[in-house]
């Protein structure tokens, strides 16, 4: 009986030790994952190779001044860019960038040339592993970027260069009821068809 306790109160210490152990894993990760979030604000050349070997995970907002190319491809830029860049090495070794980035413009509606306003969203996923990436055969989901000299990268320039892919070819009211012209088509006043546009206006003059 005495050894059947001795053996049970053992048991009970493992146990005990191992959601302590358990516990102080958790809590280790947590303050890991918070030490590396909310790092902004990121500059705008960053050390890509350096921040990818560390796991770097920034968060935060790039004042609207710094996208002048945006501002002129859109009517106004209503807010700042948010962003969020997760800079890690996956599996293969391969240095990437994942996120994504948004930012409230302004429009001109093509259909009623009113002013609206949209939020430009861009999925990042980027690497500058060219070489690796096509012996991986995965070059195609992977937007290809290059290093300058210092193995910098203007982060800011590819954001925009994102976003401004994101502006609408035609841009229009989002939802039918904001457009002024809603209901109505894409063609203005009476829809005048000449006759040498017309295939079977040879035929109407044989059956005079």
């Amino acid at each position: 009986m005495i050894l059947i306790l001795n053996i049970i109160g053992q048991i009970r210490k493992k146990i005990q030790n191992n959601v302590k152990i358990n516990v102080l894993f958790l809590l280790t990760l947590e303050r890991k994952m918070n030490d590396n979030k909310n790092l902004g604000p990121l500059a705008g050349s960053v050390d890509v190779i350096k921040l990818c070997s560390q796991d770097k995970v920034y968060t935060g907002t790039i004042d609207k001044s710094y996208f002048q190319r945006l501002a002129q491809s859109t009517n106004a830029l209503i807010s700042d860019v948010e962003y969020q860049l997760h800079f890690y090495q996956d599996m293969q070794g391969v240095h990437i960038i994942e996120g994504e980035s948004k930012v409230v413009v302004e429009l001109i509606c093509q259909r009623c040339s009113m002013p609206y306003q949209s939020t430009l969203c861009a999925n990042i996923l980027a690497s500058y592993d060219e070489d690796k990436l096509k012996s991986l055969k995965l070059e195609q989901k992977y937007d290809i970027f290059e290093l300058d000299e210092y193995s910098h990268f203007d982060v800011y320039e590819y954001l925009e260069d994102c976003l401004l892919l994101e502006i609408p070819i035609i841009p229009r009211h989002e939802l039918e009821k904001d457009c002024l012209l809603q209901g109505s088509s894409w063609s203005f006043g009476q829809t005048v068809v000449e006759d040498s546009d017309n295939p079977f206006a040879a035929l109407k003059d044989l059956i005079k």
